[in-house]
């Protein structure tokens, strides 16, 4: 029993449960606060800055701000999970430190694989950010030609791309230094890199599965237990719609090419390139773009209300992770092994 509490995949698991009732303890209050600031903001705001913080505060859901809890409790409960992996660690030995800053020079070792420097960071983020953000734009697009979709008007061009990608590239760098970074270098200390790397993308996959539709609704969001109802309402109206497993399979296949990446090149340029390209596209549509109200329902198999579920947004993956391949076979080729 002493072993298995000391496991790095104990220690890994346990700081996400506690990261997520951390979370849903604390998600009320933010929630409260913002809608108090979008009150305050309706009388006093004046500039056109202040007007739009007031409006995104005034729009957003329960869920958005449950997000941002998560987010951070996972960063606050960061250091002392750190600390906690280091505890036992012997002196002779130099433990591996995937989460680590300062990265070590080698790629590979015999107690996994922690994050090495890449020469190519900078190279490999521009062609993740461009692969991924390219091939679902042009989705979107294929999707305007249609009919399916349409611009709103009037569209605010440029603070809309910039919200897009000062949000995309954030919560890019924070989700893959916690799943690629942290959660996937300890489980490839702890299981074999296949089975590593499968259950980091089913359980990258179930959190976003935390985040329901557009039109789901939370009763009294501003009590104290908020928090707790809201996982074990999401949990229930996904039981309740099996037709969600579509969008669960989409998440799953990204999480599987996210987590590739990082296992191919030892380095998390690439996975952040390809997080923020997904991200910047699906904000950006979001802001500009909706669904014509006349044929959404008979293209829910195409393309859910969510965007990111049916059969195209999975044969997009699905070409993104062949293309990602392609790219590592060619740039990775002359790496010498370590």
């Amino acid at each position: 029993m002493k072993q298995l509490f000391q496991s790095d995949l104990t220690k890994t698991l346990l700081y996400f449960t506690l990261t997520l009732i951390a979370a849903a303890a604390i998600a009320p209050w933010p929630y409260n606060l913002g809608k108090m600031i979008s009150e305050v903001g309706e009388v006093r705001a004046t500039s056109a800055e202040a007007q739009g913080i007031t409006g995104w505060f005034d729009r957003a859901e329960f869920a958005h701000f449950f997000l941002i809890s998560l987010l951070g409790c996972a960063l606050l409960l960061a250091g002392p999970f750190i600390c906690w992996m280091r505890f036992g660690s012997t002196a002779d030995s130099s433990p591996v430190r995937p989460w680590s800053l300062r990265l070590p020079q080698h790629a590979l070792n015999d107690t996994g694989q922690p994050l090495a420097r890449n020469p190519r960071r900078v190279f490999d983020w521009t062609t993740g950010f461009l692969l991924a953000g390219s091939l679902l734009a042009l989705m979107n697009w294929l999707f305007l030609l249609t009919g399916w979709f349409a611009f709103n008007h009037p569209v605010d061009w440029l603070p809309a791309l910039m919200r897009a990608l000062i949000c995309a590239i954030v919560l890019a760098v924070m989700i893959e230094w916690v799943f690629r970074g942290v959660f996937l270098g300890v489980l490839l200390r702890s299981l074999r890199p296949s089975l590593a790397i499968v259950l980091a993308s089913v359980i990258f996959a179930g959190i976003h599965f935390l985040f329901p539709p557009e039109h789901f609704q939370l009763k009294d969001a501003g009590e104290a237990d908020a928090g707790f109802r809201f996982i074990g309402a999401v949990t229930n109206h996904l039981f309740a719609h099996p037709g969600y497993c579509f969008g669960f399979a989409s998440l799953l296949f990204a999480g599987l090419i996210l987590t590739y990446t990082r296992y191919r090149t030892a380095s998390l340029s690439l996975a952040i390139g390809l997080q923020s390209g997904w991200m910047f596209v699906f904000f950006l549509s979001h802001e500009i773009i909706t669904f014509t109200n006349t044929q959404l329902s008979k293209i829910e198999f195409i393309i859910g209300p969510d965007r990111r579920s049916g059969l195209i947004p999975l044969c997009i993956l699905i070409a993104t992770g062949l293309l990602v391949h392609v790219f590592l076979q060619i740039s990775t080729r002359n790496d010498k092994p370590t």
